[in-house]
């Protein structure tokens, strides 16, 4: 046990960071090209003493846990069982609030969340015995395709009006844009931002004076919310010729399931994903989360296992 006196956990001078891992990352856990079954069960041994520690805080999020029911469909009940044991195990009993509740949270308080705030405690017993409901997985799963259909037809909605909006704008936006769109970054996205945080007031049922409306940046969910989404219409564009409001570009990478994890990265320092459009629309989102490839993450973690006795 000496050696715990000395095991730091640090990314990029983070020191306990938050770390949200996305759902294929959290499979890749237990099934990884270019590692073997040993390094990986060392790997999951060595998350579960970091957190165990408070070395490293993982971000356990519900729509991360709605993808994974994928795993009991295309491996096996037990399967998923093991891997959602762990997912919930390494969050120590605690998870991000969902995006909904952080947003009504955020305008009540005009601020960024503490995390006393954005996070609750779940009763591990309890979610698991639920976890292990065939029906209750199929309803998660059947809510997570909802979802994704939502997200799609929320995405159309937002580039039909932008379009528009740009083209009466900045007229040659479209040879333009990605020259241009340092100087238009803040903007745009306050701009969005706006929008989005009038549309959940009203859904909320929430009255703000119009001199009491929060600054945009300061509500994280809102903010990395439409950050992410045009930086993704940033993405797409310059990457592709596709018409931005295409079937084809609203189903390119990243998937619309990632704006969510996003969202939730908010209250979060790094956020590990293999899907590299994922980390490049992160990257040019500019909201200082870190994003990292699983391969990485593993790179970072396996070194502290031996202080830690693994």
């Amino acid at each position: 046990m000496l050696g715990l006196t000395f095991v730091v956990f640090v990314i990029d001078s983070i020191a306990r960071p938050l770390v949200l891992l996305d759902a294929n990352a959290v499979r890749y856990c237990f099934k990884r090209d270019g590692f073997t079954a040993a390094e990986l069960e060392r790997l999951r041994k060595t998350m579960r003493e970091l957190a165990r520690l408070d070395l490293v805080r993982f971000v356990i999020t519900h729509p991360v846990g709605w993808e994974l029911t994928q795993v009991y469909f295309e491996e096996s009940p037990q399967a998923y069982a093991d891997l959602i044991e762990f997912y919930f195990a390494i969050g120590t009993e605690w998870v991000v609030k969902n995006e909904y509740e952080r947003q009504q949270l955020e305008l009540r308080l005009g601020r960024k969340l503490k995390l006393s705030e954005a996070f609750k405690r779940i009763d591990l017993p309890t979610t698991m015995r639920m976890n292990q409901d065939a029906n209750y997985i199929q309803q998660l799963h059947d809510m997570q395709r909802k979802h994704k259909d939502d997200e799609r037809a929320n995405e159309a909605a937002k580039r039909l009006a932008l379009v528009p909006a740009l083209d009466a704008a900045v007229p040659n936006w479209r040879t333009s844009f990605a020259r241009e769109a340092s100087g238009m970054w803040t903007k745009v996205v306050r701009h969005f931002a706006k929008q989005e945080m009038r549309r959940a007031a009203k859904d909320f049922g929430m009255r703000i004076a119009p001199s009491s409306w929060p600054r945009p940046d300061n509500l994280p969910t809102f903010w990395y919310g439409e950050s992410f989404y045009v930086a993704k219409i940033l993405f797409v564009f310059v990457d592709t010729n596709k018409q931005l409001t295409s079937k084809n570009s609203l189903n390119a990478m990243p998937d619309l399931m990632d704006a969510t994890h996003f969202r939730d990265a908010a209250y979060s320092d790094v956020l590990v994903t293999q899907d590299q459009d994922f980390r490049a629309v992160a990257g040019i989102a500019r909201t200082g989360v870190k994003a990292i490839s699983f391969d990485e993450f593993v790179r970072r973690v396996l070194p502290h296992a031996p202080a830690l006795g693994i």
